[in-house]
């Protein structure tokens, strides 16, 4: 947990999980606490400390630096880092080495964080939209109830979505839908239809045409596809 002040010569992307670390970054103080995350840029001065018990978890890498990420990101663990975080233990329980497969889900990780950063800097009325559609995958959502939620016509919502984003309100709730799919099948704790029907899908063929519209692979065979990258 003590790193002693050095420079470092990587990348490091540190989450912290229970507990506190304390960062010295170029000579400014950061403390990190639960759900929070740092990220340190190659050529850094760096020095952490721990003032009590801590849970975290550290990817150090070459590359893939993402230069709109800032050092410090509060409450930024969500399910699906999570759920990449389990990958992650998954992969290195089975290799017991860092191996391509856990570079592919630190790139996702990576991409998260980026999405998030850029979502606190759009239209209050598009952050909406977004967390509303979010906080509901297993609702059979519609456009009127969306708009209905942020309080203005579904006209203007769609039109001011679609000029900021480039698609239209009800294309992000199916892809949205899609992506978190294909973290529950990942999971592999629910069957697929099961997964169809916690996202508000009564039909599965209907779910498994969008799944593979959205995907390019029906459920079945992504499915095969996931078990295959991560145990094979």
């Amino acid at each position: 947990r003590h790193i002693i002040s050095s420079f470092i010569f990587y990348n490091e992307l540190t989450f912290v999980l229970s507990g506190s670390l304390i960062y010295e970054i170029n000579g400014e103080a950061i403390t990190v606490n639960a759900n929070d995350c740092i990220y340190i840029k190659s050529g850094s001065h760096r020095k952490r400390t721990a003032t009590g018990p801590c849970e975290y978890i550290s990817f150090n890498f070459q590359g893939g630096a993402t230069d709109n990420l800032p050092v410090y990101l509060p409450e930024c663990i969500n399910k699906e880092i999570t759920l990449l975080f389990k990958t992650c233990d998954e992969i290195f329980a089975k290799y017991y080495m860092w191996t391509d497969k856990i570079g592919t889900a630190l790139k996702l990780i990576l991409q998260i964080l980026s999405e998030k950063i850029q979502t606190s800097q759009e239209n209050p009325i598009i952050v909406n939209i977004k967390r509303y559609v979010k906080r509901n995958l297993e609702k059979k959502l519609t456009l009127n109830d969306i708009c209905r939620q942020v309080g203005y016509s579904p006209n203007y919502c769609d039109s001011l979505f679609k000029k900021e984003t480039g698609y239209s309100i009800m294309n992000y709730a199916i892809n949205e839908k899609m992506e978190k799919a294909k973290l529950l099948i990942a999971e592999d704790l629910l069957s697929l239809k099961e997964i169809a029907k916690s996202l508000g899908f009564d039909d599965y063929n209907y779910f498994s045409r969008t799944f593979k519209n959205k995907s390019g692979y029906p459920p079945t065979r992504y499915k095969a596809i996931i078990e295959k990258e991560i145990f094979n």
